[in-house]
This record gives C-alpha cells, sequence and structure tokens, in this order.
C-alpha cells in the first residue's frame, strides 16, 4: 500500500496542474480526461470529497462547460490538501511500525 500511496503524492502535482491548465485554456475535453483521471486516482483512497469534487469537473468537461470550474477547483484543492496530509501521515506511522 504505501508504494501507491508514495506514488499517488508524486504524480499529484501534475494531476492537479493538467486540471488548472485545462481550466485556464478553456478545454473541456482535456479538463474532463484531467479530472477523470484525478477522480480514479482518489478514489483509490475513498477520498469521496475530492472523489465527488473530480467528478464535478468531469462532468463539466463532458458539458463542454466550464462555469464555475475554478470555484470547484479550488475547493478541490483544498480537499486534495487534507488528502495529502492524512496519506502522509499514514505513511510516518506505516514507517514507524
Amino acid at each position: 500500500m504505501q508504494a501507491s500511496v508514495e506514488d499517488f503524492l508524486r504524480s499529484l502535482p501534475q494531476l492537479t496542474l493538467a486540471i488548472e491548465k485545462a481550466i485556464e485554456n478553456k478545454n473541456p475535453n482535456d479538463l474532463k480526461i484531467a479530472a477523470h483521471t484525478l477522480k480514479g486516482a482518489v478514489s483509490n483512497f475513498y477520498a469521496e470529497p475530492s472523489r465527488q469534487l473530480a467528478w464535478q469537473l468531469e462532468q463539466l468537461g463532458h458539458s463542454q462547460k466550464l462555469d464555475g470550474a475554478k470555484d470547484i477547483l479550488s475547493n478541490l484543492k483544498t480537499e486534495l490538501k487534507a488528502l495529502e496530509f492524512a496519506l502522509l501521515q499514514l505513511t510516518k506511522k506505516t514507517n514507524a511500525a
């Protein structure tokens, strides 16, 4: 499990950046793909708030509309920070055991 946590934490900046760029470039297709990828990654950790927000971004991409995407991304970043903190704490406990 630890390797998957480390892999996820390593890939998180790129996953988030892909969503940011899709929104910045007003590219709903890229948003759909990037959000779907992140949704799958956070689902491995049962991080429902993050998964739900990524799903919302994915749905915006499907609808070809980006209304509210920046606000959703802001909330997603907050949730991802909390998830990252929790996973780092878990990793520390696992390493200490």
